[in-house]
């Protein structure tokens, strides 16, 4: 019920003023797991500011490392953005690791 109420406030606000809601923004540039949002929400995309050494990164539909696992991105190699545009339901949390982090930066509403 509450998804659901979701996507009709989404749909009214799209009608009503001819856009979608703006995106919030998360910088990560430490290894770790961190929230950036409690409950349902959207996640857009990840981009990549800068790749680190050996820097992986767990995308957790939770409040908490552990969870559904959305996605994985190994081994990052290279700067650029992998949108997503999907729902996640609980939160959602970034789980880093590797030998030197990276900067990413996470879109979301």
């Amino acid at each position: 019920m509450k998804k659901l109420f979701g996507i009709l406030i989404l749909l009214i606000s799209v009608f009503a003023f001819g856009q979608m809601p703006d995106y919030t923004y998360t910088n990560i540039i430490v290894n770790g797991t961190t929230l950036v949002k409690t409950g349902p929400g959207f996640l857009h995309c990840i981009t990549i500011n800068s790749i680190g050494t050996s820097w992986n990164l767990a995308i957790v539909d939770n409040t908490i490392a552990a969870g559904t696992k959305v996605a994985t991105i190994t081994a990052i190699a290279t700067q650029g953005q992998v949108c997503y545009d999907i729902n996640f339901s609980v939160g959602l949390t970034i789980v880093t690791t590797g030998t030197l982090p990276g900067d990413i930066t996470i879109s979301w509403r």
